[in-house]
């Protein structure tokens, strides 16, 4: 079986990096800051809350693996966004991390379970929309 090792990174590709990271922090704190208030609207806003805001942890999880397949931060944007699994592991994911005491943990099992999500979209085992 052949096994693909780490790419290969130049200056370039650190600081295209740097900026898909700053730009996405960016974003994910405008979405957050906009969807805060969805909290004063019992069991729906919370739900939209989770919803929206677990897109950009998804997206944490997959960050590297979407910039070593070549995606500009643009092109991972629209592949967030326009992909349904990235809510199905977001939204849990947000409400596990914000347990009091345990979201510590939580975040660690949350970069766990987006390794496995990736080992199945590399292996073909979890069809994913490029």
């Amino acid at each position: 079986e052949d096994v693909a090792g780490p790419p290969d990174l130049n200056c370039h590709d650190s600081f295209k990096s740097f900026y898909i990271g700053i730009g996405m922090s960016i974003l994910a704190s405008i979405i957050r800051s906009a969807t805060y208030h969805l909290n004063y609207f019992p069991i729906l806003g919370t739900w939209f809350y989770f919803r929206i805001n677990g897109w950009f942890i998804a997206w944490k999880v997959q960050k590297w693996y979407l910039f070593a397949k070549g995606f500009g931060f643009g092109e991972q944007v629209s592949h967030v966004f326009r992909n349904g699994s990235f809510h199905s592991f977001g939204a849990p994911a947000a409400i596990l991390e914000i347990i009091p005491v345990f979201n510590a943990f939580f975040m660690f099992t949350n970069a766990i379970g987006g390794a496995l999500w990736i080992i199945d979209i590399e292996r073909g085992t979890y069809p994913m929309n490029w």
